[in-house]
């Protein structure tokens, strides 16, 4: 901007400029510095926030942002969908529910094919009596195939059964649920990589390019001031989109490392 506010004053200067132009200049400029202040004070913010988060004082210095690396992520949905069904701690923990329930299930069909035996010696005192401290044996059979028992075992086998169905289906549907959200997030990854290479690669080039011919046109009494204006507002407006565009990307990254269990990068 003070290269478009200088050229304006230059202009100006000779008589081929009207005064008008410097002072939307000036106004712009001075818009410029408002909105600067507000984005330092949210930078401040944000510093102290993501320090906090850090468990580390919140005046403390932060490392200055890496340089993106596009093609240092592999998102091939089928790969991380194969990582992340190995890799999530949640479904490991079902996995080891579902043989919980089995072993439960196998000890309920156990139990109503074989008699349950339980041996046993009683102990107590009868100080009345000559022999004071007395045993008594005892032996417990318990017959699941009998009338009276088959139900309870029944009973139990059915709701042994019911436990692990209820388990596996619960395990398949977090298994559906982790790969719809890996194939989600490795979609919005894709997206928002082409989104940064097209502001790299094309926009920020453009608009730059565009503002040069702008500026050049203007010198020359080609275009009038708000042309030139228009182009050093379309640089700002891309350069945000483009800031945003990391922001998406690395958003998107640290969902897609969250969803698939592990550093992708």
């Amino acid at each position: 901007m003070r290269r478009t506010s200088a050229t304006a004053e230059t202009l100006y200067r000779v008589g081929k400029a009207p005064q008008q132009d410097v002072i939307k200049a000036l106004l712009e400029q001075t818009d410029l510095l408002n909105k600067l202040t507000w984005a330092e004070k949210d930078l401040v913010s944000s510093q102290a926030k993501l320090n906090t988060l850090l468990n580390r004082p919140p005046n403390s210095p932060l490392a200055p942002p890496r340089e993106l690396d596009l093609t240092a992520v592999s998102s091939e949905p089928s790969e991380l969908e194969k990582t992340a069904l190995e890799q999530r701690p949640e479904l490991r923990a079902s996995e080891v529910g579902i043989r919980k329930a089995e072993k439960t299930v196998e000890l309920a069909e156990k139990n109503r094919k074989f008699p349950d035996f339980m041996v046993g010696l009683e102990y107590w005192v009868a100080p009345d009596q000559s022999q004071k401290h007395m045993y008594s044996p005892m032996i417990t059979l318990t017959i699941p195939f009998s009338p009276w028992t088959k139900g309870k075992h029944d009973y139990e086998i059915e709701q042994a059964l019911a436990e692990r169905q209820m388990a596996q289906s619960n395990l398949q549907a977090m298994r559906n649920a982790v790969l719809f959200e890996v194939r989600d997030l490795a979609a919005k990854l894709a997206a928002a990589t082409k989104s940064l290479s097209i502001y790299r690669d094309g926009l920020l080039p453009q608009s730059q390019q565009s503002f040069q011919a702008a500026l050049a046109a203007y010198q020359t009494g080609s275009v009038n001031f708000m042309t030139l204006l228009d182009a050093q507002r379309t640089i700002r407006d891309v350069r945000t989109g483009y800031y945003k565009a990391m922001v998406d990307y690395e958003q998107s990254l640290a969902d897609l490392e969250r969803a698939v269990g592990k550093k992708l990068s």
